[in-house]
């Protein structure tokens, strides 16, 4: 693990977490994908905490380039539970109410 990408958390932090252990064991590539020819139709938000140590922004990004209309919005220092996060509840109330 490299501590530069972990901040603001340390080794020791980030390998305690139940869901790293879980990350571990899942395969190296994506498994969960979309046939060639289909894409998310409605309207989306992706919300993706910058220091999310569950989910890789690559996999948000995946989700968008991957959506015929989406918005990924980033909440910088924000972790995996972004939508408790107060700036990911009001880019969601503001994408409902857009």
């Amino acid at each position: 693990m490299d501590p530069k990408r972990l901040y603001p958390y340390d080794v020791a932090t980030a390998r305690n977490q139940l869901m790293i252990q879980g990350c571990l064991r899942w395969p190296a590539g994506r498994v969960s994908t979309y046939p060639a020819a289909q894409e998310l139709l409605p309207r989306t938000l992706i919300l993706h905490g910058s220091n999310d140590l569950f989910c890789p922004l690559d996999w948000s990004r995946w989700e968008q380039a991957h959506a015929r209309d989406a918005e990924l919005v980033v909440i910088p220092g924000s972790g995996h539970s972004v939508q408790r996060d107060p700036r990911g509840q009001e880019a969601v109330r503001g994408f409902l109410l857009d």
